[in-house]
């Protein structure tokens, strides 16, 4: 197990302790507040080479849609948490969390996670399964002394919690059973290794013979690598096939040299070469 912290202004300007494997910091509330350490602690997470995730309070009486706005004119791009329990009168619904996920994707942002306690869903009930199937992992709360089977990992509402804040003493504490690595992966997204063998349709081979007959990128045992590479390859091809046919133009359009019907024919044979 790994731990992160999520903090606010309410924490200040602190230091986070350096077990945490990512930082979660307020962000955005409704369409009203702006948390005023969100920039501090980002600036920590990149001084420390940690994942970092803006979050968001929802609340129940504002559009989700203009609450993702408001999120996003403040964080652009950063990954972003939800945080979804009651205050006051407000009680959002997973109607609402979908509809704020949806309008920040289309933005061009993401939401990675939702924190809803089990306590909370339990009053607003809701199929948490919508969630999961948009890409956010479902983050429980239960406070009490951890281990691997505790309370905050039993599933809820169709949906098994990835994160369980299991203490809010001295700072909410996030337990992710993974490695830093896929922490970092689930905060800002899946990015392949560029390492990974990756597998193709084996239609591809007779869509592009001539792919398959120069580099062979379609038999699944290259990797993004290689691909790329070929790629670059293929594009500085292309390019020097682009200049010689701009010099044969120039040499037709000039009236020297060689006869239309000669330059016609090396430009086609160097084309089939090249292609």
């Amino acid at each position: 197990m790994i731990k992160y912290y999520d903090v606010s202004s309410f924490q200040g300007t602190m230091q986070l302790p350096s077990d945490t494997a990512a930082i979660v910091a307020k962000a955005t509330e409704g369409n009203y507040y702006r948390d005023s350490s969100y920039a501090w602690f980002k600036q920590q997470a990149t001084d420390r080479g940690l994942p970092f995730s803006g979050y968001h309070f929802l609340k129940q009486e504002i559009d989700p849609a203009v609450q993702a706005q408001y999120y996003h004119d403040f964080a652009g791009n950063v990954p972003c948490m939800l945080d979804v329990e009651t205050e006051g009168s407000s009680h959002p619904t997973v109607d609402q969390v979908v509809a704020f996920t949806l309008a920040l994707q289309r933005l061009g942002g993401r939401v990675w996670g939702a924190y809803i306690p089990r306590w909370y869903w339990s009053q607003i009930g809701g199929d948490l399964s919508r969630l999961t199937a948009l890409g956010a992992v479902l983050i429980s709360s239960n406070y009490t002394s951890y281990s691997d089977t505790g309370p905050g990992w039993q599933p809820y509402g169709g949906a098994t919690p990835a994160v369980w804040q299991y203490t809010s003493t001295p700072l909410d504490t996030n337990a992710f059973k993974g490695t830093p690595a896929e922490l970092a992966a689930l905060i800002n997204g899946d990015n392949m290794d560029p390492s990974t063998p990756l597998t193709f349709d084996p239609r591809i081979t007779g869509w592009y013979p001539d792919i398959a007959k120069d580099g062979g990128v379609w038999t699944g045992t290259q990797s993004l690598n290689d691909v790329l590479t070929w790629m670059a390859a293929r594009v500085g091809h292309l390019v020097h096939v682009t200049e010689n046919l701009q010099k044969s133009v120039n040499a037709l359009q000039g009236g020297a040299g060689a006869s239309p019907q000669a330059v016609a024919a090396e430009t086609l044979a160097e084309l089939k070469a090249k292609l």
